[in-house]
């Protein structure tokens, strides 16, 4: 039985020569060897880095159990979300031919409209504003500094686009919701503004989230996986390029004004690419999360000899 299943507390222990040992399991902040019993004045045995490296104070398995918590609860929440969407839209798709067919059934076996009003009006709730709000929250929780002042996202240039992104999309929502149900009228809802802002908020959520993805691999010394996430930036950026020519298409001054069918496929296959990819990497990105807060939890139960083996670290420097 290890130590930490039977509870009980490792003890500080020294070297031949008189340093303080490593009494706990920690990573190398090099190559992750495991440097239980290493002398603090020593060096990694597979990579040669310092010991003393891996006790520094701004490495991700010191930061504080809450931020772990918001990361793993923001991935959770892009993960669901589209399983939530496309499931939610199937089940729609549904009950709506269900309602037409009862509509067309004639008086008799019709559905009364206020009815079918309020089904459209959760409908909209379940698979439009509730998802705007949870992409919020998980930009919230992504976020999130590991220390230092909480308003620090709002100057980091990619936190303040996700943020702002998502806040917009929830004010549309809410608007549109008051406008349909409520029947509040907002003339400004018909404008050329709103009709921007419906496009622009989701897609600034997608460019903040694939370059949140990108930074959140490299603290977790992922290197390939930021790789990968860095594909996906570029196919952000190939489907915000296709999104403009179709726009520029679609309002030009032609007979038809329709646009091609080439652009509509790689528009299709660039979003299905980025969807899945995305998709696929949130959940590897969770995988490791949930391996460091293991890690960080662990740190925590030894937050006194940590502190002791930093200061020993200290004075033989």
């Amino acid at each position: 039985m290890s130590e930490m299943a039977s509870g009980v507390v490792p003890e500080q222990r020294s070297s031949d020569d008189g340093g303080k040992v490593i009494p706990f399991e920690l990573p190398c902040a090099g190559c992750g060897y495991d440097l239980q019993q290493q002398p603090v004045k020593g060096r990694c045995p597979e990579c040669g880095r310092p010991v003393r490296e891996a006790l520094a104070q701004d490495r991700l398995i010191f930061a504080p159990r809450s931020w772990w918590r918001k990361m793993r609860t923001g991935l959770w929440i892009v993960i669901i979300l589209p399983v939530w969407m496309v499931g939610g839209g199937f089940l729609w798709g549904i009950l709506r031919r269900a309602m037409v067919v009862r509509t067309v059934a004639g008086p008799a076996h019709g559905m009364d409209r206020d009815l079918m009003r309020w089904i459209e009006a959760g409908m909209f709730i379940l698979l439009v504003a509730l998802p705007a709000l949870a992409a919020l929250l998980a930009m919230i929780f992504l976020t999130a500094p590991r220390r230092g002042p909480r308003w620090g996202p709002w100057l980091d240039p990619v936190a303040l686009l996700g943020r702002l992104g998502g806040l917009t999309l929830v004010v549309l929502m809410a608007l549109v919701f008051a406008g349909q149900v409520l029947h509040f009228r907002f003339a400004w809802l018909n404008g050329e503004v709103p009709a921007f802002l419906s496009l622009a908020a989701p897609v600034a959520l997608i460019v903040a989230y694939v370059c949140i993805q990108r930074r959140l691999a490299l603290l977790l010394g992922r290197p390939g996986l930021a790789q990968w996430a860095a594909v996906n930036i570029a196919a952000v950026v190939l489907l915000v390029g296709l999104l403009m020519l179709e726009s520029r298409e679609i309002f030009a001054a032609s007979p038809s004004g329709q646009r091609s069918a080439a652009l509509g496929v790689a528009l299709g296959l660039t979003a299905l690419f980025l969807a899945v990819s995305t998709f696929t990497l949130s959940i590897l990105c969770l995988i490791h999360i949930r391996g460091g807060y293991r890690v960080a939890r662990n740190m925590m139960n030894h937050t006194q000899i940590i502190a002791a083996l930093r200061a020993a670290a200290a004075a033989s420097t």
